[in-house]
């Protein structure tokens, strides 16, 4: 019935996008499925044939990538493999399942297999040297990929002893390792919890930010970008300003410096956080003290570009003069989670910057799942099911154009490269597809009279879905600007803060536009 109302929808010109397409057909397809599938214990959904997963067995999965008997460079390649199956997914829907199969067999302890969790948390703070560095650092692009995704942060953050040492672990690199990096970014991701932010807050995660961000010709982006946004959230919480009265000359100090960085992505982060610990009048007196209220003025005089940033400051400064405690204005430590409003984005970062490859006698990727982990055949119908979710996926921009904090800076990198590739076929398809109709026209017109009344012309409205079906099947997702922002009610920023789009938002704006054009 819904694919009925659907259709008659598209016939008075609505737009029904692909993702709606794939979301109809998976619910009629496998909803009982599903529903059946989560009333079962874990060992027996594991184990139901689910044609959006492949049967692997996560048993032995789970072993080898902690147990003594796998050498170092095994254990890499099939960490790197399990990254894949999240990174690479093709459709939205098959990265969930795969997700709900990793959390199902608790890949990494943190619901009750301690035994796992104390292996992993051991690779996590052991030493690196060789093939151990790839461990580790394939360890740390895992765990920052899954806690990309909502359903992985639900996951990761109760599990304490592993967030512990991932701040150790991050703390520990001395340079501005791809451990640090990937590290950094998950415990960003998961400050989204608020557990998780007391958590670091009590592990004066603060006291390492400030230092880690004066470094700033030694960082990243990445690393900047995930820092100043970590120290954003942790600064909303009213025990996270209470932590910078000790340091409040380094942070003003630091923060200050920030304001005029080039990477302007992370402004938004750094006046928040300026924001946030101002509120208290003892940081407001040393800010005064080290005379932050002149560097405001000149910056807002030499700001022409950004009228929000100028705004941002000027409220800053206002805020400079302002006596007492402005602290009631902030979030409650009451307030919930807000988790829900971030996006689950696959980064290209998660892939970007990964030199482990496999020797010439190694499998690696997809191949080393399935010759050594997979438990049944793929069916016929399996793979088919795959493959039309596939085909309909390539025009999702979410999947196949993922986006980080630092998207503005320069890439379209890494794994979204095979995905552009299969647009580019995909657009060939449609130019064929389009000639072929152009041809028939032509064909059809030398039949007929020579007369104008008889060549056939395209009706407005159809010419307009075709060229509006192609730019749709060819389209490379641009870039979001930042998101807008207000001190009157603080956000607290994911990786993705920064980008947030609203896609159902954007199909209606772009309908919208469709028929005022028409």
């Amino acid at each position: 019935m819904e694919l009925v109302e659907t259709l008659q929808q598209a016939v008075v010109g609505r737009t029904i996008t692909n993702k709606y397409i794939d979301n109809v057909c998976a619910r009629l397809g496998l909803a009982r499925i599903h529903e059946s599938m989560f009333t079962m214990p874990d060992s027996a959904r594991l184990g139901m044939d689910d044609p959006l997963t492949e049967k692997l067995d996560y048993s032995k999965i789970k072993r080898d990538i902690v147990h003594i008997s796998t050498s170092s460079r095994e254990k890499a390649l099939l960490l790197q493999a399990l990254r894949w199956k999240l990174t690479k997914a093709k459709t939205d829907f098959k990265r969930e399942k795969t997700l709900e199969c990793f959390i199902g067999c608790d890949l990494l302890g943190c619901r009750s297999d301690l035994d796992q969790q104390t292996k992993i948390i051991k690779q996590l703070s052991s030493t690196t040297g060789g093939d151990t560095y790839y461990v580790k650092e394939e360890w740390a692009r895992l765990i920052n990929t899954i806690a990309s995704l909502r359903k992985g942060r639900n996951y990761l953050s109760p599990n304490e002893s592993l967030i512990i040492c991932m701040q150790k672990a991050a703390m520990s690199e001395t340079s501005d390792t791809l451990i640090k990096q990937h590290l950094l970014a998950a415990l960003q991701k998961l400050s989204l919890k608020r557990s998780v932010q007391s958590l670091l807050i009590n592990q004066n995660a603060i006291k390492w930010l400030i230092p880690l961000l004066s470094k700033t010709d030694r960082l990243s982006d990445y690393t900047l970008e995930y820092g100043v946004a970590l120290l954003m959230n942790l600064c909303l919480r009213t025990n996270g300003r209470k932590k910078c009265t000790a340091i409040a000359e380094q942070a003003i100090t630091v923060l200050s410096a920030l304001l005029t960085h080039p990477n302007h992505e992370t402004r938004p982060y750094v006046n928040s956080s300026l924001y946030s610990i101002l509120t208290l009048k003892s940081i407001r007196d040393k800010a005064m003290q080290l005379n932050l209220d002149n560097r405001l003025r000149s910056i807002i005089q030499t700001e022409k570009t950004n009228s929000e940033t100028k705004g941002q400051l000027e409220f800053l400064l206002n805020l400079l003069y302002k006596g007492g405690d402005q602290d009631n204005r902030q979030t409650s430590d009451n307030e919930q989670d807000n988790d829900d409003e971030d996006q689950d984005i696959m980064e290209a970062d998660l892939d970007l910057g990964d030199k482990l490859r496999p020797s010439d006698k190694e499998l690696s990727g997809e191949k080393l799942i399935i010759e050594h982990y997979a438990s049944q055949k793929i069916t016929n119908f399996q793979t088919s099911y795959n493959n039309i979710l596939q085909s309909s996926s390539t025009n999702d921009p979410v999947l196949h154009r993922p986006i980080t904090p630092g998207q503005l800076r320069y890439s379209k990198v890494a794994h979204t490269i095979d995905s552009f590739a299969n647009n580019l076929s995909i657009g060939d398809i449609h130019n064929n597809h389009n000639d072929e109709y152009e041809n028939k026209i032509l064909t059809s017109s030398t039949k007929k009279s020579s007369s104008v009344n008889s060549t056939p012309i395209i009706p407005n409205d159809q010419e307009k879905d075709i060229n509006n079906d192609f730019d749709q099947s060819t389209n490379i997702q641009k870039p979001t600007t930042p998101m807008k922002y207000s001190f009157s009610e603080p956000h607290r920023s994911n990786s993705n803060a920064s980008m947030h789009s609203s896609v159902s938002s954007v199909i209606e704006l772009n309908n919208e536009n469709i028929n005022k054009q028409s």
